[in-house]
């Protein structure tokens, strides 16, 4: 009974602990023309991070306790304008929790044409 009551502390204890921390993220650009990215956050409002030109990184924003659900991004100019990445875990079906993240939107060209964006992640 000891050791339940031990293994349940220690799981409150991590529960409450990365609950409590904030994580952070960002955004590069190293597409040809603007896009507007939301990151979607599991049981919060998304980050909508606005427009972003070529070459520039983003603010870093906190995004609570919340994890990662998805992110979208969209092309608002040139070449890349109403294309679309669609809603993208970069990480694979599950939530991505406890890492502060930074996304990086870049082309994806097939042939000569730009077919989409791709959508990665690091931590930082």
């Amino acid at each position: 009974m000891t050791q339940y009551k031990s293994l349940l502390a220690v799981i409150a204890a991590i529960v409450c602990t990365s609950s409590a921390y904030a994580y952070q993220t960002r955004v590069e650009n190293r597409t040809s023309g603007n896009i507007t990215v939301s990151i979607n956050l599991a049981a919060c409002r998304p980050i909508q991070v606005g427009v972003l030109k070529p070459g520039e990184t983003s603010t870093t924003f906190d995004t609570g306790a919340c994890c990662f659900e998805s992110v979208t991004a969209t092309g608002t100019s040139g070449a890349i304008m109403n294309i679309s990445s669609g809603n993208v875990r970069p990480w694979g079906d599950n939530w991505q929790c406890f890492f502060n993240l930074q996304f990086t939107i870049s082309e994806k060209v097939s042939g000569s044409k730009i077919t989409g964006l791709i959508v990665e992640h690091k931590r930082f």
